[in-house]
């Protein structure tokens, strides 16, 4: 339908593909977000739970994303795209580049372009849908059917959209074509087919863009809280594996420990020492996968501060549903073949 180039990141991917993967594993589930370069911290204090419908059909991708608990995350949508989310019944507050993008309860579509924000969280389970289209796709389908130009400066900003009618359009449109492709997946072998799904996407988006630009209110700046979060985790990861004194890190980023915990528990819905604890395990767990088998589990606890190994493996089974030992067993398995 669009004859233009994708960026290097997406030229790979074949142009159109249907998929539903359940995940249990953070790093498993990032590389799922097809084209996206994105990495998301464990930071919940129970095993990983999360699911992906996607849909790939060139120059867009349509995805349902669940979460099962509070993460933080790092990197980019793929080049050239416009992301509109939605989030299902929000429990808690989800941000992007530090500004918040769905308060608890709230119902909205965010628009943003592919690299608005390198970083970005949620405080509780979530449950969200969202369409990347390339940007020149989404202006060429507005010349077609507008006969003009649509505005893009506030989507280049972010832009909110929050009347139900946009919001409930916007949702049903993603839920009804992910699910009538989920039961007929021999649909996507049409071409008739593809670009009907291409257009109604497109018509819809350029009437949320055309027709509500106007009254779209652009994301509020980054909260205070927001920017102390980020400024503690930089520093949690710069010593992790020191023996980290809270009151030092309050006086590096210049917060008072109360500020502090009241900026984790909104921002990513864990207390600063939940977050340390999940951070360090979750680094265990990687070098648990990526060291050779002849450096002990032990050696690697040890360096990220965790001396009583009994302690250690009731916690990391806590976090990610095995002993650290069930890892490098894993791990070995898989260097093996």
């Amino acid at each position: 339908m669009y004859k233009f180039a994708p960026d290097q990141r997406v030229e790979r991917i074949p142009r159109r593909f249907l998929a539903t993967t359940e995940t249990h594993d953070a790093a498993e589930h990032t590389s799922h977000l097809t084209g996206w370069r994105v990495i998301y911290k464990h930071v919940g204090r129970r095993p990983f739970r999360g699911s992906i419908s996607e849909l790939w059909l060139w120059p867009m991708q349509i995805m349902h994303e669940r979460l099962d608990q509070p993460l933080l995350y790092r990197g980019t949508a793929w080049k050239g795209a416009i992301v509109f989310v939605s989030l299902f019944d929000t429990r808690g507050s989800v941000f992007s580049g530090g500004r918040e993008l769905a308060a608890p309860g709230a119902a909205a579509v965010t628009a943003f372009p592919w690299d608005f924000a390198d970083h970005g969280s949620c405080s509780a389970p979530s449950d969200c849908i969202l369409i990347a289209v390339h940007e020149e796709a989404l202006v060429a389908h507005a010349e077609k059917v507008l006969k003009r130009a649509i505005p893009l400066d506030q989507l280049h900003r972010g832009a909110s959209f929050s009347d139900a009618e946009t919001t409930n359009e916007f949702r049903r449109c993603v839920t009804s074509i992910l699910g009538e492709l989920t039961r007929q997946p021999s649909l996507l072998d049409s071409d008739a087919y593809r670009v009907m799904i291409q257009d109604r996407v497109l018509n819809m988006l350029v009437r949320l863009t055309a027709g509500s630009l106007v009254d779209a209110q652009g994301l509020a700046p980054p909260t205070t809280r927001t920017y102390v979060v980020q400024k503690a985790t930089a520093y949690m990861e710069s010593h992790l594996a020191d023996r980290l004194v809270f009151s030092e890190l309050c006086r590096a980023i210049r917060v008072c420990p109360r500020t502090l915990r009241y900026s984790f528990e909104e921002v990513v819905g864990v207390s600063p020492t939940q977050y340390l604890q999940a951070l360090r395990m979750d680094q265990v767990r990687r070098e648990l996968l990526g060291a050779s088998t002849a450096t002990q589990v032990h050696c690697i606890a040890e360096r990220y501060g965790f001396s009583h190994m009994g302690r250690f493996a009731q916690g990391y089974r806590r976090a990610f549903g095995e002993l650290p030992s069930d890892t490098r067993g894993r791990a070995g398995i898989k260097a093996r073949h």
